[in-house]
């Protein structure tokens, strides 16, 4: 169902963010110092960009790729929004390199926001595959897709601080547990 099952080894964290660039800058923090200890990471990570970029870059870990899922659309409004083809191959890249991760692997989401929540697709089957392969994972989530969130961890997420010391406590935990 639209449900995660609960099981007693998943480790699910996220925090919620309500400044533009906050959630990118935190993960980005996270993975640099995770990286620098030797931490296998995955995932999608969001790369901080000024507004009048119109451009989303997230780089595809573990090999870096950068690519962008953004879309401009031109016109009176300027207005960007999300490429749901690019997102959903991202995602399915990401999902074919967990089948392979070893255990001990974090994975980092870009984030559970709007296009989850509408959609039903986007980063939920990375978290899903993340959580099902027994890797931890940990998720930025807006302030206004919280509920939602909530709703679709079913009691199985832990809400961190946003603060560089709290997702690292997390992931040195929740990787401890796996090894």
């Amino acid at each position: 169902g639209n449900h995660l099952a609960w099981d007693q080894t998943m480790r699910l964290g996220y925090f919620t963010y309500s400044q533009r660039g906050e959630a990118e800058r935190l993960m980005l923090e996270l993975a640099t110092a995770l990286d620098a200890q030797g931490t296998a990471l995955l995932g999608i990570l969001a790369e901080p960009s000024p507004p009048e970029d119109r451009t989303k870059i997230v780089r595809l870990l573990p090999r870096d790729e950068r690519i962008n899922i953004w879309q401009y659309l031109g016109g009176e409004t300027e207005s960007c929004r999300l490429n749901p083809e690019a997102l959903e191959n991202a995602v399915e890249s990401t999902v074919r390199a967990i089948a392979e991760a070893r255990s001990g692997t974090l994975v980092m989401v870009n984030k559970f926001g709007k296009h989850e929540i509408e959609e039903g697709g986007g980063t939920r089957s990375l978290i899903w595959a993340a959580l099902e392969a027994g890797l931890p994972a940990l998720v930025p989530v807006p302030e206004d897709a919280r509920a939602s969130f909530e709703e679709f961890a079913d009691g199985l997420a832990e809400a961190l601080e946003p603060s560089p010391d709290a997702l690292m406590g997390f992931a040195q935990s929740a990787l401890a547990e796996c090894s």
